[in-house]
């Protein structure tokens, strides 16, 4: 197969995203991290430049990695443990590494921030989010609902996003900086955005967000910044007439996460109540499949997020998440529009059994829609 030498490769990606004097983070070490002496023949994208990933690229057969992260952002010396692994992998497959970080992030065709908001559905934006001399981020003006930008942040990257509904429903300045941009809030709401769309942030920029008065939805560090790598990749194959294939290595870092049920969010007063709603059959309302369990769910209104207690059940005779689903039952509820508090479902006590249907049909009348999913397998469940 035609091998293009790492050189011509290297001086091309270094001119197309300027990496000459940009000012980035120290540890970022932009351009050829390491090199190898075969030329290249096959691409390999990945977000992070780590060992699973170079073992990834080297399994597949790739002669360059395409990474976002470079290998130097912690201490990689002494060269022992797994940073010898690391090194043996990098050698033994004859594999270089380039690493573009933000070089990546603000690239007008092939950056991240450009490539998220094109798969929002918006061409056209502007330079948004100024750091380090330059426009890091790119800002939208538009008008959508908050719970249908979050419906398209979902399927752009396939994680179900973290919300902070700290402001208005209707979202009209909409910044977009992928990667973990959460701590940079202040400088977002400055800049006049009533939405900030970005990668991760802590715990404390939720009340930062309620403060500052705008929604902040955190679509994961990893999924925000897939799409340059992979932009990059593709384009060097087609320019040089390569392979190229993507090393998807998530970190599973994302938006928000339950096994157990789905929160959707309203349509008409920008309410939410989330629970599961836990009755399958009156069979399984016997007292020998309840016991008593607590989790928390959350009511929005007027953007502020209530913590509501609600009881749930454990099944005593597969106690495990694992066995509890192997077992075929799925049941989830979701609340919409229109709601006005959370459904409380009442204390379901192991030594007694639920009294009928009309105890919970008072608690599931106050809702819009309710959605139960059964799976039954009556042979395993012994009905």
């Amino acid at each position: 197969m035609r091998k293009i030498p790492l050189g011509v490769i290297v001086q091309y990606c270094d001119r197309l995203l300027k990496v000459e004097g940009l000012d980035d983070w120290p540890a970022a070490h932009n351009g050829l991290q390491v090199e190898n002496r075969a030329g290249v023949s096959h691409v390999a994208a990945a977000v992070d430049g780590s060992l699973a990933t170079a073992r990834m690229a080297g399994e597949i057969g790739a002669d360059l990695l395409l990474v976002h992260h470079g290998l130097f952002w912690s201490a990689k010396h002494p060269w022992v443990g797994r940073q010898f692994d690391l090194v043996e992998t990098l050698v033994g497959s004859g594999l270089a590494v380039y690493s573009a970080h933000l070089p990546l992030d603000i690239h007008p065709v092939y950056g991240n921030n450009a490539l998220l908001a094109k798969a929002l559905g918006w061409r056209r934006h502007e330079p948004f989010f100024f750091d380090r001399g330059r426009n890091l981020g790119v800002r939208v003006r538009s008008r959508i609902r908050l719970e249908h930008l979050v419906d398209r942040l979902s399927a752009a990257l396939g994680v179900e996003p973290t919300v902070l509904p700290g402001g208005h429903p209707v979202c009209r300045q909409i910044g977009i900086v992928t990667g973990g941009a959460g701590t940079e809030m202040n400088r977002a709401a400055a800049e006049g955005v009533d939405t900030f769309v970005t990668g991760e942030g802590p715990h404390w920029t939720y009340a930062l967000a309620e403060e500052l008065g705008i929604n902040v939805i955190y679509g994961g560090h990893y999924a925000t910044e897939t799409f340059g790598v992979k932009a990059l990749a593709k384009h060097l194959a087609e320019k040089f007439a390569i392979k190229w294939s993507f090393a998807d290595h998530p970190t599973g870092l994302w938006g928000r996460s339950d096994w157990f049920f789905r929160s959707v969010w309203s349509v008409g007063s920008f309410q939410l109540s989330v629970a599961a709603f836990l009755v399958a059959t009156t069979k399984l309302l016997n007292q020998r499949y309840l016991s008593t369990g607590r989790f928390s769910a959350h009511s929005i209104s007027r953007g502020t997020w209530r913590s509501v207690q609600l009881t749930a059940f454990t099944t005593q005779p597969f106690c495990s998440r694992k066995n509890f689903i192997s077992k075929g039952l799925v049941i989830t509820m979701a609340s919409s529009s229109g709601v006005n508090g959370s459904l409380m479902m009442g204390a379901m006590r192991s030594n007694r059994t639920v009294s009928g249907w009309r105890l919970i049909w008072r608690r599931i009348r106050r809702i819009r829609w309710v959605f139960l999913y059964l799976l039954p397998m009556p042979r395993i469940l012994g009905w």
